[in-house]
């Protein structure tokens, strides 16, 4: 499509842009996307910076790369340019034609063409000499066949890209330069010396443009009152201009970055009331003058702050997000349910299958107590992240059973109870033995002698066994087999992570009960003494 044939169509219908060249990007009504924007403006000042550096073969590269990915003419010809600076003058001729193929009508077309016969010219009339070119541009003689010199041109600067804007789309454009110093400052609707125009074209339209100062119009439009605003043009730049004819004035870009991305960033809405502006890095065009910047994010302070944008300015702004000084802990357990105390006060009981149960708490150290019916309480301090999420799972232990310790004492106690009766039996048949044998009347074969030394050795029987089995539940009834009961506690998530799931219920340990077995007793009838006096 031509370029005359992309006026006739805009002129037909309001719906369809001016082209601006044959090969650089088409562009809509709409506005130019934010994203696509920084990524033009981030390749060419990594290719500027580049060639400030001397490095003008990965400047070029870059530049290259530039014009593939976005097909802005003015990246061709900073390619010209680096090519130049390397000394290989046909290959910079060459760029300078595809800048001209790509923007036949540029506002620096003619100085365009007289460059590319200088550089034809010096190439061809000693080819072998294009490497004597040093690499800053001051390149040597190149020497014809009739013996004349011919020079290269002067070497020149990168050159930059403005992209302008309107918004209603169409308004006549007009650019003009500064051609002499110390002129009187533009003035719109009176004769500008000193004042050259190098661009007339509607809106939206993108320009390949050298250093230096600059005036931009945006004429009478429909039902909108002209406006204007000065250009300073810095080489190796993009510029990006959009007018809001409506406000009657240009509007500035505004950068919002910070130093935790997603933050989300709203203008002139403290309140929130409004979708977010941008979430950081942020940046879009916004109305000249005050406004108000919020920035926000889950797990920091809310940062408030005020800037001034001026019409066509470019503001950025980098703010320093600090942590809230609150936490959130999350618990579940192992358990059908579980009580949850903090510094002694109660906050919730959580249920298997339920959400984690949530507190949002002080940062800093905690004292925790979690209680389970059945189970060992756990008692302990946890760290409470600033502006974070931390889950807490707490491995609840089952209390060990007692009942061997139980049956133990019982069992220890009958027997117990058994030898104080033997007990009290022996001696009393013996107190009988001793009276009879002191009348006289005692007889050797006395079946009571023989009860009596019987009732005897069981009563020593009952009070060792009784005495082992207490003292082994005793021990039982002190001696825990089981670990305390813990907790696991993940790392620290942000606010904005998935929430945690509930925490999967372990399986119960079984019980570690070691039974002690009594040591066999070596029965000695009759000899020990405790139960009876036979």
């Amino acid at each position: 499509m031509s370029t005359r044939f992309a006026r006739l169509l805009s002129g037909l219908s309001l719906g369809v842009f001016l082209l601006l060249s044959l090969a650089a990007p088409a562009q809509s009504g709409g506005p130019l996307p934010s994203q696509t924007l920084k990524a033009i403006r981030a390749q060419m000042e990594r290719g500027q910076a580049q060639f400030l550096a001397k490095d003008y073969e990965g400047a070029a590269k870059t530049f290259e790369q530039g014009f593939s990915q976005h097909r802005y003419p003015a990246f061709l010809f900073n390619v010209g340019v680096c090519y130049e600076r390397l000394g290989r003058l046909g290959q910079a001729a060459d760029e300078l034609e595809r800048y001209l193929q790509a923007d036949p009508d540029a506002a620096d077309a003619a100085s365009v063409r007289e460059r590319i016969a200088k550089l034809r010219a010096a190439a061809q009339s000693a080819p072998a000499a294009e490497a004597g070119l040093d690499a800053d541009g001051g390149g040597a003689a190149h020497i014809a066949e009739g013996g004349v010199a011919v020079l290269p041109p002067a070497p020149v600067e990168t050159k930059s890209l403005i992209i302008i804007e309107t918004e209603p789309a169409g308004a006549p454009i007009r650019l003009y330069r500064k051609v002499a110093p110390g002129v009187p400052k533009f003035q719109m609707g009176t004769q500008q010396a000193g004042w050259k125009e190098v661009l007339a074209r509607p809106s939206p339209l993108s320009a390949t443009l050298d250093e230096g100062d600059y005036h931009l119009v945006i004429e009478k439009f429909r039902d909108f009152n002209a406006t204007d605003t000065d250009v300073r043009i810095e080489p190796g730049r993009v510029l990006h201009f959009r007018a809001n004819l409506s406000q009657g004035k240009f509007m500035g870009f505004l950068r919002v970055a910070a130093n935790v991305e997603g933050a989300q960033v709203f203008v002139d809405d403290p309140e929130r009331k409004r979708p977010p502006w941008g979430r950081t890095p942020a940046s879009e065009l916004v109305s000249r003058g005050d406004h108000t910047l919020l920035v926000v994010k889950p797990g920091y302070e809310p940062l408030e702050k005020r800037v001034q944008v001026e019409q066509a300015q470019q503001v950025e702004v980098t703010v320093n997000l600090v942590r809230e000084g609150f936490g959130t802990l999350t618990f579940d357990a192992n358990t059908a349910e579980a009580r949850v105390e903090i510094d002694g006060r109660p906050i919730g009981v959580w249920r298997s299958g339920a959400a984690p149960l949530s507190q949002r708490l002080p940062a800093g150290r905690r004292r925790v107590v979690i209680r389970a019916d059945g189970h060992k309480t756990y008692e302990g301090t946890v760290e409470v992240p600033r502006g974070q999420v931390m889950a807490v799972h707490a491995e609840m232990i089952e209390t060990p059973s007692r009942g061997a310790a139980w049956t133990q004492a019982i069992v220890g106690g009958v027997f117990l109870g058994a030898g104080i009766f033997l007990g009290l039996e022996s001696n009393s048949l013996h107190e009988e033995l001793e009276a009879d044998r002191k009348a006289g009347a005692l007889e050797r074969d006395d079946e009571r002698i023989n009860r009596g030394r019987l009732f005897a050795i069981g009563a020593d029987v009952g009070f060792v066994l009784g005495g082992v089995l207490g003292g082994l539940a005793t021990y039982n009834f002190i001696k825990d087999p089981l670990p305390e009961s813990g907790v696991r506690v993940d790392a620290p998530k942000e606010p904005k992570d998935e929430p945690p799931r509930a925490h999967a219920r372990l399986p119960r340990p079984r019980p570690l009960v070691r039974v002690r077995r009594p040591a066999p007793v070596q029965w000695q009838f009759g000899l020990l003494g405790i139960g009876g006096r036979f």
